[in-house]
């Protein structure tokens, strides 16, 4: 009788639990909800403590930096205390170099490194008057200003590991989610570096005029142009390019190319000083020359973590920080993963582009095996 009993009462006690979970599911989920919203609040609280001790070690970093000009306050050109940062904007297409580029600035402290900021757009090319451009010249004047209030999509889509910065914080000391969502963190973490890099591939140059004028904004671009036949031969090795329609075009690459070069001449003409145009294969084959020139276009030194990254990156060294390619080769890589059909039907489709950015081309497959061929002409937008 009492082994019956206890077995009533342990059936009963079990009922009721599972009543109480049934018909009172509110009670569980607020108390999650509550329990999540705190974690929320403590992890962003942990975050903006972060931007203090940020901003102390940005100051230690650069305290021997030196710019072009005298030596400038940090608090003038920080966006949170309504100053000017340097501002780097690096303009290209895919499979161009220009995340190498970009990464060659990314190591010089206080800077704070937007990688295609367009991302979100998908596999697109902006090359017309429309209202997409509207919504990406209001996006990139943004997010340049560190106000990402309501980018919703353009948070989602951010890769924080190019960001080196935000790399060291987002999903180690705080989650890597609150990166992605939390526009007061971002807004105050990007706005105490002083110098901010930009590099996109989805927007042509012929329309970034206004970003020149913009005196609050203080920015200079540099155009980084590639051989039409390394690029093509480039996006072939990338899986999704294969799933891309706009990619393989290389019709339309070469279009792109023939209007950047008239962009390109228009604007180096009317704003020497904060526009300028390179090839990736000058960069590749003189890679401390051209990235001084760069440099000294931002108004950037040569500073040492600069040195140290390109010298490891020319010798391929493989326990460098960042991943290390051997630059010089792939400059004319095309040349052995090319067949010459192929090589042939792109440069009927691409001469006005090939011979406006100084490039030769390729007429039998003896030349292009041989150890003659030399693929570059002289360079018609140098200064």
């Amino acid at each position: 009788m009492h082994r019956r009993n206890s077995v009533v009462i342990v059936t009963f006690t079990i009922l009721c639990a599972l009543m109480l979970i049934i018909y009172r599911p509110d009670i569980s989920l607020f108390a999650s909800e509550s329990s999540f919203e705190e974690i929320d609040e403590l992890n962003h609280v942990k975050a903006m403590g972060l931007v203090d001790i940020s901003r102390s070690e940005i100051a230690t970093e650069m305290k021997d930096f030196e710019t072009t000009n005298e030596m400038l306050e940090l608090s003038k050109m920080t966006p949170e205390s309504n100053g000017i940062p340097i501002r780097n904007v690096i303009l290209s297409t895919w499979n161009t170099g220009s995340s190498y580029l970009g990464d060659i600035l990314n190591v010089i402290p206080g800077n704070y490194y937007f990688h295609e900021p367009l991302r979100h757009l998908g596999d697109i090319q902006i090359r017309e008057q429309n209202t997409l451009l509207t919504e990406a010249m209001q996006l990139l004047d943004r997010v340049l200003k560190c106000n990402f209030t309501g980018l919703d999509q353009y948070m989602k889509h951010v890769i924080h590991d190019y960001n080196i910065g935000l790399s060291k914080l987002c999903g180690t000391v705080i989650p890597s989610n609150l990166c992605k969502t939390d526009a007061t963190f971002l807004n105050a973490f990007c706005g105490i570096f002083p110098i901010q890099t930009m590099t996109e591939v989805r927007l042509r140059p012929a329309f970034v005029e206004p970003l020149l004028t913009d005196s609050e904004l203080n920015v200079k671009i540099v155009l980084l142009i590639r051989d039409p036949r390394g690029i093509i031969a480039s996006r072939k090795r990338d899986e999704w390019c294969a799933h891309s329609q706009e990619c393989l075009d290389y019709k339309k690459l070469c279009q792109d190319l023939v209007f950047d070069a008239k962009a390109a001449q228009y604007l180096s003409t009317k704003y020497p000083e904060r526009f300028k145009a390179i090839r990736y294969e000058d960069l590749s084959l003189n890679t401390f020359k051209v990235a001084k020139e760069v440099l000294d276009f931002y108004g950037l030194p040569l500073h040492k973590n600069v040195k140290q990254f390109l010298i490891s990156h020319r010798l391929d060294v493989e326990h460098s920080i960042l991943k290390s390619l051997n630059y010089k080769d792939t400059a004319f890589s095309w040349q052995s993963s090319l067949k010459f059909r192929e090589i042939a039907k792109i440069q009927l489709q691409c001469t006005d582009a090939l011979d406006l950015w100084g490039y030769q081309q390729v007429i039998s497959v003896q030349e292009l095996r041989g150890d003659s061929f030399y693929p570059l002409l002289e360079y018609p937008y140098s200064t």
